[in-house]
């Protein structure tokens, strides 16, 4: 039964392809030879653009990920470095750490340290102090009050704030520098 559809199928592909041949038959012998070209030329020109390009595209792209993936873990090896060098993080010692634990406490007693996008340490202008930069979401104003007050009782001043409406009601974004006091 197979060999009956078989031979339909065969059938129905000659009866595309024979008024075809007529064709290219009728054609001159340059026109012919122009067919010839595009035949082989145009399926080339699909793989390059289609497969070839997009491959080599993305191929360009990982190597760049790769190169800035690669510069992070040598950063973060030297500072790896440079932590054992000054002893390891418990042996250290400075208001920065004591600041930092200082300030996520109240952060999590006020309830805003889930708002938190970032906290990193800023340098000071002088030697004296140590300051940490603060960024927040979308953080309740309500909250937000709790959190200063909390920093103002524990002595941690606030050296510069910026407050933007969130897109929710009754939501800011905030970045904020405290500074824990001299050393």
């Amino acid at each position: 039964m197979k060999s009956f559809q078989d031979q339909g199928v065969v059938m129905q592909i000659r009866s595309y392809i024979e008024p075809l041949q007529e064709r290219y038959q009728q054609l001159q012998a340059r026109e012919q030879w122009l067919l010839k070209v595009a035949a082989v030329v145009v399926p080339l020109l699909l793989l390059v653009f289609a497969v070839i390009l997009p491959v080599m595209d993305q191929q360009q792209a990982l190597k760049k990920s790769l190169a800035v993936l690669q510069q992070q873990a040598d950063e973060a090896e030297r500072l790896a470095h440079l932590l054992v060098k000054q002893g390891g993080a418990k042996q250290r010692s400075g208001t920065a750490d004591t600041l930092l634990s200082r300030v996520e406490q109240q952060a999590r007693q006020s309830h805003v340290r889930n708002y938190m996008t970032r906290i990193k340490p800023q340098p000071s202008p002088t030697s004296k102090s140590r300051r940490l930069m603060l960024q927040m979401r979308a953080v309740p104003y309500d909250d937000l009050l709790r959190f200063v007050a909390a920093l103002a009782a524990g002595h941690i001043s606030i050296h510069y704030i910026k407050l933007q409406a969130a897109a929710k009601a009754g939501h800011v974004d905030i970045y904020a520098v405290v500074d824990g006091g001299s050393l």
